[in-house]
């Protein structure tokens, strides 16, 4: 009886000790520099507030007399757009400083009076092309460039959006047209529209990751995955794409939209550029095969380093950025910076090593392609606006030295479930810790994510309240302050 005793302390002495010596974490003495830019801030929050007293003005006063100030403003915003037809201008040029005035000072009178909004909301959309047929001769890379049409093309779509938020929900419409490029390669159907082979949809998803994706760079972004559409002899439309928890793979169309999706965006390459330029009208669809012909011949991790210079692995980006370098054309014409210390260090703790990239949201301010498209999911618009104000919230703390915590119990089971997650890797199967993916990685990640969704969980209740009394969905700086209210609620009691 007692060698039994014995033989069972002894088995459960060696699991406590090989417990505890999983339970020794991995420290790296490895810092990462950021891009070493100055990330974009609009410091303009005494105009935002002014924006929403007009807004509550013009709810007050009723649209009879709102409409009259509409007329005139749309009267002058196509005038500018005119001038944007005929003219040129350099993006430091005071003009484009008018142009955004008008932009905010019309769709807050539209927000309040939305019966001419798909009417601004299409001007708005030929802003956007006309300003990046502007930018095709500027300097991509030039800190002026990058906020001239950050502040127009981002700016554009805030404004859009916070008129999207302001209509009844079943009047905010789903697709927006864009620019009908012309393009000769094989046509597939998306959702009713139209999505040509070569085509690239970037898209924003419902994770907490993907917001912090989406903004965790210089230019806060609404977008954090791509895909490339390749539409094949039988005219069958699939995507060419690579996720965290599998890597490169090809999809259909059901299983591109079962994965959840906020928003998608189709990009098409210029037509006069492929003509005139690369002399090859079919390059978009003959990149599209050079992805899924690398993804046939090879099994593609993953790539959480974010090295876009080494194709062994590769992310999202990576694969469009890959697939259309091979026929010469270099996409990205601006490169995704990440700066920011706090952003630094917690892209760090994920495994990225690169921060001069290419990220999704940089690539729509890309003047060598046109926006097709864009459809947004009216329903989830205003969860879209949530995600995003917690993270960056969430970041300016990252900025004053939050880290990313983890469970130091739970780091034993983590690194059986990476061992059993190996093996399934070994036979293409996917385990429950990505490939790539250390169990440090994995444990921060569930923290991350608890977090923003408890954020999120309680900023949306706060802008349900905020509805019911003032009879609006709160403007994204409101949501900014109930974020950082509920976060500092966390920190204070932490």
């Amino acid at each position: 009886m007692k060698s039994i005793f014995k033989k069972v302390f002894y088995f459960l002495g060696s699991l406590c000790l090989i417990y505890l010596i999983l339970m020794i974490p991995i420290h790296s003495d490895e810092e990462f520099t950021g891009a070493g830019n100055d990330p974009f801030a609009w410091d303009k929050d005494d105009f935002w507030k002014e924006l929403e007293k007009s807004f509550n003005i013009y709810r007050g006063v009723g649209c009879d007399s709102v409409n009259v100030l509409i007329d005139f403003s749309i009267s002058e915003y196509k005038g500018m757009i005119g001038k944007l037809h005929h003219e040129h201008f350099t993006p430091d040029n005071n003009f484009f400083d008018s142009l955004e005035l008008v932009l905010f000072k019309t769709s807050t009178q539209i927000a309040a009076c939305n019966k001419r909004a798909m009417e601004f909301i299409d001007l708005n959309m030929q802003v956007r092309e006309l300003v990046k047929m502007q930018s095709i001769n500027w300097d991509m890379n030039s800190p002026i460039t990058r906020k001239r049409l950050y502040r127009l093309l981002y700016g554009n779509r805030a404004a859009i959006e916070e008129i999207i938020l302001q209509m009844p929900e079943d009047k905010r419409p789903d697709w927006i047209r864009g620019t009908n490029e012309p393009s000769d390669t094989k046509i597939g159907i998306l959702n009713n529209s139209l999505i040509r082979s070569g085509d690239i949809l970037v898209s924003r998803g419902g994770a907490p990751v993907s917001a912090l994706i989406s903004r965790g760079n210089d230019y806060p972004g609404n977008f954090s995955h791509v895909a490339l559409a390749l539409v094949d002899s039988n005219g069958n439309l699939n995507f060419i794409e690579s996720h965290i928890e599998s890597g490169v793979i090809t999809t259909n169309v059901n299983e591109y939209l079962n994965d959840r999706k906020f928003r998608i965006m189709i990009l098409r390459p210029r037509y006069e550029m492929l003509k005139n330029v690369f002399l090859n009208t079919k390059l978009p669809d003959e990149a599209a095969h050079t992805a899924l012909h690398e993804q046939s011949i090879r099994h593609i991790p993953y790539d959480f380093e974010m090295n876009f210079y080494e194709p062994t692995e590769m992310f999202c980006s990576e694969v469009v950025y890959f697939s259309y370098k091979k026929h010469s054309l270099e996409l990205w014409s601006g490169m995704t910076l990440i700066s920011s210390r706090g952003i630094v260090n917690w892209l760090g703790d994920f495994g990225v090593e690169h921060f001069t990239s290419v990220e999704p949201s940089d690539l729509e301010y890309d003047p060598q392609l046109s926006v097709v498209a864009e459809w947004r999911d009216p329903r989830e618009l205003q969860k879209d606006h949530v995600d995003n104000a917690v993270m960056d919230i969430m970041l300016e703390d990252a900025d004053n030295g939050e880290v990313l915590d983890y469970n130091i119990f739970l780091l034993p089971v983590a690194r059986m479930l990476k061992g059993y997650s190996w093996i399934l890797n070994q036979f293409e199967l996917k385990g429950p810790i990505p490939e790539g993916m250390s169990p440090i990685s994995a444990l921060k990640e569930q923290y991350f994510s608890s977090l923003h969704s408890k954020l999120a969980r309680e900023v949306m209740q706060m802008a349900n309240e905020f509805k019911f009394v003032n009879g609006y969905n709160p403007p994204y700086w409101d949501l900014l302050k109930m974020a950082r209210s509920s976060k500092n609620k966390i920190n204070s009691s932490n």
